[in-house]
């Protein structure tokens, strides 16, 4: 018989630089920094794994075309179990398999028998409709957010950002409470969350990061998504660069935006140009060994300047 996957439950403590404990169905946990998770299931890698490979290894049940029962359904989600998976991204896996298990059980409820589709595969695709537009409303509601936080949202992302801020309010107090530790009869009995889908998880992040003072944004140079360190008015991450692989987008960044902006504005190009100039003269006076009598003239030729307005 279908059993609906379980998800992860998460452990926190309202304190600075305290991990979250992340207690996955098989037993394991791991530690993750609050916006980590959220990192993690929107990166790349995380998209295909949630997108086209589950599409692929449904069309690739070697059962695809078995007719539909509990049976078979079982089966296909074994198989999906067994496929659709990476160690690097255990929240991503496991928010998968119960995200996905969610939608099996809703489609069921919605038809009247099991004689409503030709086969089992033709079922899951018709699952994988569903849980593929709940991704696409993941990615969507992160990118309004982010670009929200940043100061460049359009008006979509505007609308889509504050319509998710009004719904994240109704949960602040329940994700920013503590998660309560109590010891019954010499055990210990940990409070945790639970988290079965994408936008569970979304709502928790943000609400953590709220908490923590914390912002959620993307860069301006890399379009990369981040959380600054400091100062939340930053709009570089510290990650490398697609420029140039030997520096951060926060070193490069403000060199690329001059440079764009020099050839759209007059003056901020004749001051640029002015500046190498002054750079340039400095440069081949110290080559020479001109330097210190430079600085003495430009001294006298000040002095000479002030003495004029002394004689006004």
């Amino acid at each position: 018989m279908y059993k609906v996957a379980e998800g992860i439950d998460v452990y926190y403590e309202n304190k600075k630089e305290i991990s979250n404990i992340i207690f996955f169905s098989n037993g394991n946990y791991e530690y993750y920094n609050t916006g980590e998770m959220l990192f993690e299931s929107i990166s790349d890698d995380a998209m295909y794994l949630m997108t086209d490979k589950v599409e692929n290894m449904i069309k690739a049940f070697p059962d695809y075309k078995v007719a539909l029962t509990h049976e078979s359904i079982t089966e296909c989600f074994k198989w999906l179990y067994e496929t659709v998976e990476d160690e690097n991204m255990p929240v991503v896996t496991e928010l998968f398999r119960s995200g996905f298990s969610e939608i099996v059980r809703d489609v069921l409820g919605q038809i009247n028998s099991v004689d409503a589709f030709n086969c089992v595969g033709e079922f899951f695709m018709v699952c994988y409709k569903e849980y593929f537009a709940q991704v696409q409303i993941f990615a969507v509601f992160t990118d309004g957010i982010s670009a929200y936080a940043s100061g460049n949202a359009d008006d979509w992302q505007k609308e889509v950002a504050e319509a998710f801020n009004v719904v994240a309010e109704s949960y602040d107090d329940y994700y920013t409470r503590k998660c309560n530790v109590r010891h019954i009869k010499e055990r210990v009995c940990v409070k945790t969350h639970n988290i079965t889908n994408l936008l569970q998880l979304l709502v928790f992040e943000i609400c953590r990061l709220k908490k923590e003072g914390k912002i959620f944004k993307q860069c301006a140079n890399c379009g990369r998504y981040f959380i600054p360190a400091k100062r939340k008015d930053s709009i570089y991450c510290h990650e490398q660069s697609p420029q140039n692989s030997d520096k951060m987008c926060s070193e490069i960044g403000p060199q690329v935006k001059r440079i764009k902006k020099r050839k759209s504005d007059l003056n901020e190009l004749n001051y640029h140009n002015n500046t190498c100039k002054l750079y340039n003269a400095v440069r081949r006076a110290k080559e020479k060994g001109d330097a210190e009598s430079m600085v003495k003239h430009f001294k006298e030729r000040i002095e000479k300047e002030v003495e004029k307005y002394r004689d006004l």
